[in-house]
């Protein structure tokens, strides 16, 4: 009953189960189990332990009946009789824990033997007297001695074979320096392990140029394969090791792109991202924009970027990407964004294999032969985890349990095919702020006496409307990730957060905006920086919402995660209001508040992903007045005192021009910053300016994946 059942499945194939037999014996078996699930894990085990404890207590199993299948039949429909009803010498602890191991879910149950044992053993020292204590201890060990000469003798063997979640953890061993440049980021590595390709980045006076350089694992010898990028995100080798796809920016369009890897001129795939398929001979595109729909679409395609089929996902979340096609299967492995996060398998003909839930957030992945490696956030470690996930590549189920191999900030991570090694890009980060005269930033003069902070966690500074304040937002700390200071530096007042922080900019002077994640959604708020209490609170049902502004008169207006709509919600309204953005954005991910009251600036990206475009909207009418459109990165909207719009484009990744708008097409521009930064913000008359620099310099490093 302990997963000796499935062992024998496992020796003897798929034959037991292929119809949906339970195997087991009833009186023990879990409700999961009597059901014929296929992914059974250890609470399963902790429902068949429990059973068997409730029988050495009451003298007869939690469910009996007549026949077999009217045990399952009260399995499934009824709760077990409360020990206490039937022995009232139980303690009230163990009767509590008995029915915690018993529930019907899952979910509801201990995650492990251990926790069951623990609660037990807590609720017997809190309720005997001292003399009962030794007596229980007496039994209770007894018992516990003889439960744990069965498993040792009969169970741990089959339970290890059948629950992966029981084997040793796997480790990350052999840790080798590929690189000895620090000038490297977005590793990859070749299926085979063979050959190393990485983003190269040279930053000389005001601008950076990114390219690709190939290397040979265990050599020092590199050769330039691309060279003059204006941005590049992301780096992946074909299966067969010929071509390799990049996702970046190359003469003013941005996409994803195959190159040989012989060298020679990129070829432009589609503006979204894209993986390969079918040994490498294929390719697999996400779906360019992402709708709330409950079917989403993934193209099929040759090398040439010619769409010739499609996989149909069924799904009801707002944002489908790619994490991978699993070598040797039929599996492909995408990545669902909702109100939470969800890995799940699908084959060539869009049929369903297993699911993973892995909570809020978004996730970048790989998909080995026999695994799932993945990027996230796990509570209690404020820096994301790179974890890898057991996966059956012949019913494409998912384990529920996961190593955790490395912590650690890295642009990205790989993995060999057979999963058995991993490469990050490693080293030193430092983040430098500095609040400086915009006049001098524009001739590209950071002097040291306006330094006002210096990090090695990701952190960014935003200076508020009157230039008199900045606030410090960290990321990849568990402590004081907000921070206010005066903008001459000193001592830091912390901001306090509920939930957990989303999003953080200044409101007004006195006021930090927050979105933070709660229960039931997003909360929008006001924190008053002197101390004062939360106001204009708002909770917002969707829990990955891309942006928000507030509005004068009090309420907000954000954009939603799939980013294909405006809402408004002001004190007067009930509900939210939609504002649908013109067909020209294909996505909006910035808004921001004018003066005047009446307007919000947003800015989106056309169908191609290449042109940001600035639109005011008109808070009465919902209409979309468009002021620019350009080729750039990211961009950065700040009202003005005058009722101008300071719009900062990045034309690379950290090269910024600044630019203000006074009207449609009325376009004054300010200055190219002739030094690449991280993020810049403006006071409201564009006097002060707050900088953040990034100092990466970072290798790559390669570990094997074993088991200790």
């Amino acid at each position: 009953d302990f997963g000796i059942a499935l062992a024998v499945k496992e020796a003897g194939g798929n034959r037991l189960t292929e119809t949906g037999l339970s195997l087991g014996t009833p009186q023990y078996m879990s409700p999961e189990q009597a059901t014929g699930d296929r992914t059974l894990d250890a609470r399963s085990d902790v429902y068949s332990l429990a059973a068997v404890l409730y029988e050495m207590l009451a003298g007869e199993p939690p469910v009996t009946g007549a026949t077999a299948q009217a045990m399952i039949a009260k399995l499934m429909t009824e709760r077990p009789t409360r020990l206490r009803v039937v022995r009232d010498t139980v303690p009230e602890g163990v009767d509590n824990a008995v029915a915690k191991a018993l529930a019907k879910v899952p979910a509801d149950r201990f995650t492990s033997a251990g926790a069951f044992h623990q609660a037990l053993a807590a609720s017997t020292r809190a309720t005997a007297p001292a003399a009962d204590r030794r007596t229980a201890v007496l039994v209770w060990g007894a018992a516990a001695v003889a439960a744990v000469a069965l498993v040792l003798l009969f169970v741990l063997p089959s339970l290890r074979r059948a629950h992966p979640e029981l084997r040793a953890a796997l480790v990350l061993r052999d840790r080798t320096q590929l690189t000895f440049t620090g000038r490297v980021s977005y590793p990859a590595i070749s299926p085979d392990g063979k050959q190393l390709a990485y983003v190269a980045t040279d930053c000389g006076a005001g601008t950076c140029r990114y390219g690709i350089e190939l290397q040979d694992v265990g050599g020092t010898t590199t050769r330039r394969l691309f060279d003059g990028a204006t941005a590049l995100y992301d780096l992946q080798w074909s299966p067969d090791r010929r071509n390799l796809l990049f996702i970046g920016s190359v003469g003013n369009r941005y996409g994803s792109w195959l190159i040989s890897a012989l060298g020679g001129s990129p070829r432009h795939i589609t503006p979204g991202g894209a993986v390969f398929y079918a040994g490498g001979d294929s390719l697999l595109f996400a779906p360019p924009v992402n709708r709330p729909d409950s079917v989403h679409w993934v193209t099929v395609s040759g090398l040439d970027g010619v769409p010739r089929d499609s996989i149909r996902v069924m799904a009801r979340a707002n944002w489908l990407s790619l994490v991978g096609a699993v070598p040797g299967s039929r599996w492909i492995i995408v990545s669902l964004r909702g109100n939470g996060t969800e890995l799940r398998a699908v084959d060539r003909q869009g049929g369903t294999g297993g699911r993973l839930p892995l909570g809020s957030g978004s996730t970048d992945g790989h998909a080995a032969e026999h695994a799932v490696f993945v990027r996230l956030a796990q509570p209690g470690n404020p820096r994301p985890s790179i974890v890898r996930i057991d996966f059956d590549r012949s019913t494409g189920v998912f384990a529920t349990s996961f190593d955790t191999l490395y912590s650690g900030e890295v642009t990205r991570f790989d993995v060999t095919a057979d999963g058995g090694h991993l490469v990050v890009d490693e080293g030193t980060t430092e983040f430098i702020g500095f609040v400086v005269d915009a006049r001098d930033l524009l001739r590209g003069a950071l002097p040291d006496e306006r330094r006002v902070m210096r990090a090695t966690a990701s952190m960014v500074l935003y200076l508020s409307p009157d230039g008199a304040r900045v606030l410090v937002s960290r990321r990849g700390t568990a402590t004081a990730p907000l921070g206010v200071m005066a903008a001459a530096g000193g001592p830091e007042t912390p901001v306090p957060i509920n939930g957990t922080r989303e999003i953080a900019f200044w409101g007004d002077s006195t006021h930090v905006a927050l979105a933070e994640r709660v229960a039931g959604g997003t909360q929008l708020s006001f924190a008053d920086v002197r101390g004062g209490p939360r106001t204009n609170v708002l909770l917002v049902a969707d829990s990955a919402i891309t942006d928000m502004a507030p509005l004068a008169g009090g309420g907000w207006a954000w954009i939603p995660g799939q980013s294909l709509n405006l809402m408004v919600q002001t004190p007067a309204d009930r509900a939210p209001r939609a504002l649908p953005k013109p067909d020209w954005f294909i996505s909006i991910f910035t808004v921001a508040n004018v003066l005047d009251a009446h307007h919000l600036a947003v800015v989106g990206w056309d169908a191609t992903y290449d042109t940001l475009g600035l639109s005011v909207v008109d808070l009465a009418d919902g209409k979309f007045t468009k002021w620019a459109a350009m080729f750039g990165e990211n961009a950065i909207l700040q009202p003005q005192r005058d009722g101008s719009i300071a719009f900062a484009i990045f034309k690379t990744q950290e090269t910024v021009l600044l630019q203000r708008m006074r009207g449609p097409g009325r376009l004054e521009v300010l200055g190219t910053i002739p030094r690449p930064v991280w993020r810049v913000t403006l006071s409201d008359d564009m006097r002060r300016a707050a900088v953040t620099i990034r100092d990466r310099h970072g290798d790559a490093w390669m570990s094997r994946v074993a088991r200790p």
